[in-house]
C-alpha cells in the first residue's frame, strides 16, 4: 500500500508527536488499522535510515544474506510493509532509538524429548552508534532491555510486563 507522502507525515506527526495520550486513548489509535499501518512504516523508515547510515557496519550481515547492495536491500527487504524482519532489522532499530529490546523465541530444538524452552535475545544499543555492534555497547546484565518482544517467524508481537 502505497500513501502520500504528505498524509504519512501528518499521520505521523499527529500519532507520535502532537500530543500526550492518556493509555486508552493510545489503545484506540493503534487499533485502527491505517494508523497502526503509519506508525509501522515509520519504524521501518527509521530502521532503513540507521542501516543506510551505518552502511559498512551492516554490509557485511546484508551481503551474507542477499546480493544487493545496502541500499537495495532497505528498498526490498526493510522498507515495505509485509516483509519480514530479522536481527538486522533489530539491531538497527535499538541502535537508532538507543532502546534496549528483548527479544524472545521458543526453542525447539529439544522438542524429541518433549521440552520446549523460552530463551531470549538482548538488543543493547550502540554506544557509539557510528561504529561498532550493539554487541559493543552496554553491558547486557546491567543494562535491562525496555521492551520485550516475541519472534514469530517472520513477525513480533509486544510483550507486556504482568
Amino acid at each position: 500500500m502505497a500513501w502520500p507522502l504528505s498524509e504519512f507525515c501528518f499521520c505521523g506527526e499527529s500519532v507520535l508527536f502532537s500530543c500526550i495520550l492518556r493509555p486508552e486513548e493510545l489503545l484506540e489509535r493503534t487499533r485502527d488499522q491505517t494508523t497502526s499501518d503509519y506508525v509501522v512504516m515509520f519504524f521501518r523508515f527509521v530502521t532503513s535510515g540507521e542501516i543506510q547510515r551505518r552502511a559498512e557496519f551492516f554490509e557485511p550481515f546484508i551481503s551474507g544474506l542477499t546480493n544487493s547492495t545496502v541500499a537495495q536491500f532497505c528498498k526490498s527487504s526493510v522498507e515495505p510493509m509485509g516483509e519480514e524482519s530479522d536481527h538486522v532489522h533489530i539491531i538497527a532499530l535499538s541502535d537508532a532509538l538507543g532502546v534496549p529490546i528483548r527479544v524472545m523465541y521458543l526453542d525447539r530444538s529439544s522438542c524429541d524429548t518433549g521440552n520446549l524452552s523460552v530463551n531470549h535475545h538482548d538488543f543493547i544499543p550502540a554506544t557509539n552508534s557510528s561504529e561498532g555492534d550493539a554487541a559493543m555497547g552496554l553491558n547486557p546484565a546491567e543494562e535491562k532491555p525496555y521492551i520485550t518482544l516475541l519472534y514469530r517467524p517472520g513477525h513480533y508481537d509486544i510483550l507486556y510486563p504482568k
